[in-house]
């Protein structure tokens, strides 16, 4: 019988769905077992590895809801060997949030990158199982040939990368990560309710030294599968030729401001906790402290989530107009791009 191990995250509101979803969608035998969230999701999936020790089972976090032939496409590509994930939409099952993840070298520095992220569903190939570098840590199949072998996640992931490190490891001992292609929906809110907000919080500020920390202890580098280089559209760096404000601080923005002289600019954040800090050699504003009756011009660098932020802008001023980076990926490489949302 399927062992299914659900992780209810702190003042979780996802938990009762995740479960219905489960019941309704599960056609072979279970059992299900509830586990709470600890200090940090590593230390709460060593507590799922330590209770369950000797089984095959499948870890799953509360915010994931389960899809009409999930289990038998789980059942079909099971192995003793191998660690198997899920593709994942955005909720609501059209935007994909990722198809499995690999560890790339951008301009020689190691990125993990979310496949498809981005993408319509029906505009992907679909496959039925391919081999990655590691997947949506939100649902994991576990068998007890690796768990014997691999009983802890590295706590030095903090409540962000410990699946990602588990999974480099297993992959260097010779066991097997890999995705199906079927599609269950996902929240990615899990974690972020942790009431520690160095551990929940979204901010790449936060994560930046931590990830350039475990790529050299993990030795990340190993597991590189491409060599990307990136490539600016003229009409992106047009918008730079007149002040706006840049919403976002993260990677993509940091990208843009090796390109471009950004000092003519607003810094602006939908993370309270990123308020005031310095970026780039800007202070960052968070989006309730912006003085939105004299700013015109917006550029959204936050990928995934620009009509969510559009919108949202749009509650504050009819009055600027939003551009958002789109960046175009081929297998070496990502082309950034800008386009209007009206």
């Amino acid at each position: 019988m399927l062992k299914i191990c659900i992780i209810e995250s702190h003042q979780s509101p996802f938990i009762e769905n995740c479960i219905e979803s489960l019941r309704l969608n599960t056609q072979i035998p279970f059992d299900l077992k509830l586990f709470k969230e600890g200090e940090s999701r590593e230390s709460t999936l060593n507590n799922v590895l330590s209770e369950m020790a000797g089984m095959d089972i499948l870890v799953v976090a509360d915010d994931i809801l389960f899809t009409k032939g999930w289990d038998q496409a789980l059942l079909t590509h099971w192995k003793e060997n191998r660690i198997l994930g899920f593709s994942m939409t955005y909720p609501g099952g059209e935007i994909i949030q990722d198809r499995g993840y690999r560890l790339i070298s951008i301009d020689g520095v190691v990125r993990s990158d979310a496949i498809d992220r981005g993408l319509k569903v029906k505009s992907v190939s679909p496959f039925e199982y391919e081999p990655r570098t590691s997947m949506t840590g939100c649902f994991q199949a576990i068998p007890a040939s690796v768990s014997r072998r691999l009983n802890q996640f590295p706590l030095e992931g903090s409540n962000r990368l410990g699946e990602l490190l588990y999974h480099s490891i297993a992959i260097k001992q010779g066991f097997e990560v890999g995705v199906v292609g079927h599609f269950l929906e996902h929240h990615a809110k899990s974690t972020k309710q942790n009431p520690n907000k160095k551990l929940s919080s979204e901010s790449y500020l936060y994560e930046k030294d931590l990830w350039t920390k475990v790529t050299q202890d993990f030795r990340l580098d190993e597991l590189i599968t491409t060599e990307i280089t990136r490539e600016i559209s003229q009409h992106l760096n047009d918008w730079f030729d007149m002040p706006g404000l840049i919403y976002g601080a993260g990677t993509i923005t940091e990208f843009l401001a090796s390109r471009n002289d950004i000092k003519l600019h607003h810094l602006c954040s939908g993370l309270l906790e990123e308020d005031g800090i310095k970026f780039l050699g800007n202070s960052i504003s968070y989006k309730d402290n912006i003085d939105w009756t004299i700013t015109k011009r917006v550029l959204i660098t936050v990928e995934g989530k620009e009509e969510f932020i559009a919108q949202d802008l749009k509650n504050f001023s009819q009055n600027i107009t939003i551009h958002a980076v789109k960046i175009i990926r081929t297998e070496d490489v990502h082309y950034y791009d800008i386009f209007e949302i009206k």
